[in-house]
């Protein structure tokens, strides 16, 4: 038998609680987009080889590794896997996630394991901190990630770090517009991943209560209302508080001068919700699909700023997909 496993990248728009203010720490909200996809190709074999992965960098390669190794402990004899495409890793898109789940999630049904959505989470290793791609692979729409549960010893690590001691719950989930569409845009190489990313955390957090406070009302009483309502000045007067307190602030401090200008620049557009997906460098762009003008001014101010632009995409309202090859 041959499979086909497709899928979605993520935006994520920010974690909230980083200072233990609440009883749930991290958190946060998070979309699916219909591409640029994540697609393996799998198949029955005598051995296990794994096709297509040599431009991925040594920690994919070595998570990649591992979820091999479990899965062999769980005695899957041969398979052969050929990664087909997949995002860039390291801009925003929760690349890694997406190239985990899939795996498992088609080996598992290639090979009848019948592990069930938190096993193939479980399996992945993600989740330490945020929830959002390893709830939104199975769901896709917009969803609310519970968090962890604060703790006097808690430490704030991202989830390439962090151990998923508990799976973050699901605690709402919502459709994304149907007229709603996103722009993407990659102003800068990539910054924060590995030993920075994880310095990055530990120089910043925990952040002042305030800060957090100030990013709950953004995310709970805007991001989330503006996402249930289809009201996109909502969404755009919300993100620019969202970026403008709490983690989100920092992570656009520490983006190069190039990116945070280009931003700047992207957030000053009218009609147009314009966010810093996880780490950056990777700027969301949400407006509405029939509104042409803002489309060819996305364009433009991309390549006025000497950027690239990944395309337009809707958003997806369904998990992954595995299909006969």
């Amino acid at each position: 038998m041959r499979l086909r496993v497709h899928a979605r990248p993520r935006i994520h728009t920010g974690l909230v609680d980083l200072a233990g203010v609440s009883d749930r720490s991290f958190c946060g909200v998070g979309f699916s987009i219909s591409g640029p996809c994540t697609s393996w190709c799998i198949e029955d074999a005598k051995n296990i080889r794994l096709n297509g992965i040599s431009h991925l960098d040594h920690l994919a390669l070595n998570d990649i590794e591992r979820v091999v190794n479990d899965l062999k402990a769980m005695t899957v004899k041969g398979f052969s896997a050929t990664l087909e495409r997949s995002p860039p890793q390291h801009v925003g898109l929760g690349t890694k996630t997406s190239l985990l789940l899939s795996l498992i999630a088609a080996i598992n049904r290639l090979k009848d394991l019948s592990l069930s959505d938190a096993e193939i989470q479980q399996m992945s290793g993600r989740g330490g901190a945020s929830g959002i791609g390893i709830n939104l692979f199975f769901c896709g729409g917009v969803v609310w990630d519970g968090g962890h549960a604060t703790t006097d010893n808690l430490i704030f690590v991202p989830s390439s770090t962090a151990s998923a001691t508990e799976l973050p719950p699901l605690i709402a989930r919502w459709s994304f517009p149907d007229h709603w569409t996103v722009g993407l845009v990659l102003p800068d190489n990539p910054t924060f991943f590995g030993e920075k990313e994880a310095s990055f955390f530990k120089e910043k957090t925990p952040l002042p209560s305030d800060q957090v406070l100030l990013t709950m009302s953004a995310v709970y009483h805007g991001v989330i209302p503006a996402f249930a309502t289809a009201n996109l000045s909502l969404m755009k007067g919300a993100l620019e508080r969202v970026h403008s307190t709490g983690l989100k602030r920092e992570e656009l401090r520490a983006q190069t001068e190039k990116t945070i200008d280009t931003f700047r620049r992207f957030q000053s557009l009218p009609r147009i919700a314009s966010g810093l997906s996880s780490l950056g460098p990777l700027i969301y762009c949400i407006f509405d699909r029939r509104d042409s003008e803002s489309r060819e001014a996305l364009e433009n101010l991309a390549r006025l700023t000497g950027s690239k632009f990944l395309g337009v995409f809707s958003g997806c309202n369904s998990g992954f997909e595995v299909e006969a090859a």
